[in-house]
């Protein structure tokens, strides 16, 4: 019988595709996982979720939707604590015009969006004045944004 790590190595082995793939940057690349099956399946996020709970502390996690929510869930339902939130890539244009989805979080609450496109969305928080970028954080090789996280600031 595989370990867990065993068994997710195979799990996304089954979701690999070789070949011209365009990814979210825009960028290509000859190599692709689709982790979206993995993460929806029942027994990868139950191996994911604890793997990724090693390196989330706080009230909240959350991922760019869409990908980024079962993750955040799976995060979620594993830990004694967090709760999930649901991140939009743009704010809803009805209804309460929410960026995000899910209980509400003290202001200076910091949010981290692993996965997605970061870029995009930390651009989006950072063009609202309650944002503050946390400099240093984030992608090495990013050249587009000041930080890959981001404070709530007080209102």
């Amino acid at each position: 019988m595989a370990t867990g790590t065993n068994r997710l190595r195979e799990l996304l082995g089954e979701q690999y595709r070789y070949g011209d793939v365009i990814l979210s940057s825009g960028a290509t690349s000859m190599h692709y996982i689709n982790c979206k099956p993995v993460a929806l399946s029942n027994i990868g996020i139950k191996l994911i979720a604890p793997a990724m709970l090693k390196h989330v502390d706080g009230d909240a996690v959350a991922g760019v939707t869409l990908g980024g929510d079962p993750l955040a869930t799976g995060v979620s339902i594993t830990s004694p604590k967090l709760d999930a939130l649901i991140v939009r890539k743009e704010p809803k244009g009805y209804g309460t015009q929410a960026m995000i989805e899910g209980p509400l979080l003290p202001t200076g609450t910091v949010v981290t969006f692993p996965g997605g496109c970061e870029c995009d969305l930390i651009a989006t928080f950072l063009s609202r004045r309650s944002t503050v970028p946390i400099k240093g954080f984030g992608s090495s090789d990013c050249e587009r944004c000041p930080a890959h996280l981001v404070c709530l600031a007080p209102n």
